[in-house]
């Protein structure tokens, strides 16, 4: 009986440390895209993280293709600053796909001289493709 419980442990111990790496792959990629959306706007970055098939979904519900959201991201001049509270991520694994949420707080300063104020969750959906973990779906809707 010992010995059983010992083999379990071990597998138990093994299978979480794997399924860890995983969702800590994610939310790593989920805060590389939120620094590249709000910050650098690096188009080779982007293109590697999207996968072939994403759609990407406004707040104001808008849904993009792949290729139109990296147009609007590369393209959009807004400034983003972000609030100082800083906001932690939600990681549920559903099957293959890896589900990451996170509240995004900011100012955006747009070309134009005006300012909004962003209450957002944004929810991403990852997905292993060609090896790699890639968005397959992103969804922001406004905080009330």
């Amino acid at each position: 009986m010992k010995y059983f419980f010992s083999i379990a442990v071990l597998f138990m111990t093994l299978c979480s440390c794997a399924q860890s790496k995983k969702l800590r792959y994610a939310m790593s990629n989920a805060g590389l895209l939120e620094q590249t959306v709000f910050d650098t706007k690096d188009s080779a970055t982007l293109e590697k993280l999207f996968a072939k098939t994403l759609t990407y979904e406004h707040s104001s519900g808008k849904v993009e293709t792949r290729e139109q959201a990296l147009q609007g991201i590369i393209h959009n001049k807004s400034i983003y600053v972000p609030s100082i509270e800083p906001h932690p991520y939600g990681v549920i694994e559903k099957g293959d796909s890896i589900i990451v949420k996170k509240m995004f707080a900011a100012t955006e300063k747009k070309a134009d001289g005006t300012e909004s104020i962003l209450n957002l969750t944004i929810e991403t959906v990852w997905i292993k493709e060609n090896g790699d973990w890639k968005l397959i779906r992103r969804k922001a809707t406004k905080n009330l």
